[in-house]
């Protein structure tokens, strides 16, 4: 999404700012926390604002999976489990901070 692939361009660098950029902020409804989204997904890391990670979106899954993208590093995450786990996503956090902290995002 960010450079192109084979010759093609998908997003211009505008509409890439647009579409990532923050879109939306307020309280969630579901979990009462604050959230800024950008047009589809959070903006910030998973275990990070969007005031830590503003360059950063994506979302957690059922199960403890992850997967976020930085837009100012080209750096992408992504993390499935074979075993379910419900209750947490302290693991794709602390391997996704792991990520962030040697990309220095």
């Amino acid at each position: 999404m960010l450079g192109a692939v084979d010759g093609v361009q998908l997003f211009s660098p505008a509409r890439t700012r647009e579409i990532t950029g923050p879109a939306l902020t307020g309280v969630d409804e579901l979990f009462g926390n604050q959230a800024t989204w950008t047009l589809g997904l959070p903006l910030g890391r998973l275990g990070s604002s969007a005031q830590q990670a503003p360059t950063s979106f994506g979302m957690p899954g059922t199960g403890g999976s992850a997967a976020w993208a930085d837009t100012a590093s080209g750096v992408s995450f992504g993390l499935t489990k074979n075993r379910f786990e419900p209750s947490g996503a302290e693991v794709a956090v602390a391997i996704g901070n792991l990520v962030a902290g040697t990309t220095a995002l």
